[in-house]
């Protein structure tokens, strides 16, 4: 079995990451939250929480130090898919959806974390369509 030693998860207040911290928490890791807006309803004493955003590359690097592993598990994406969505929502889910997965990447290489391990929808490829 793989040490994950400290961890970071980034979307900690969403659907995955919000059961991710749960499980690593119950697996005795500590763990770094990272949350926007959501609040993460959870104390527990190996759990720091941390606002921030992977679009803000100087946040990410501060939230990477001291950190083994890093789960990536933020995204946007609009469940209308497609066309529906506006020219706005596009330029933030890039920002978001790319541009963070670089500044995020960037941290983790700038601190020597060793694993980074991304998470993503299928609706990223197939706008809900399967």
């Amino acid at each position: 079995m793989i040490e994950l030693g400290n961890c970071l998860v980034t979307g900690a207040a969403g659907f995955l990451g919000s059961h991710l911290v749960r499980g690593l928490l119950e697996e005795g890791y500590p763990v770094r939250a990272v949350i926007r807006n959501t609040p993460l309803e959870l104390e527990h004493p190996n759990l720091e929480i941390v606002r921030g955003t992977v679009e803000d590359a100087d946040r990410m690097r501060e939230v990477c130090e001291g950190i083994d592993t890093v789960f990536h598990t933020v995204a946007q994406l609009s469940l209308l898919g497609g066309k529906a969505a506006s020219e706005s929502y596009r330029r933030s889910a890039y920002a978001a959806n790319v541009e963070g997965v670089e500044n995020l990447s960037a941290a983790c290489i700038a601190h020597g974390v060793p694993r980074l391990i991304h998470t993503s929808s299928v609706d990223v490829c197939f706008n809900s369509e399967v």
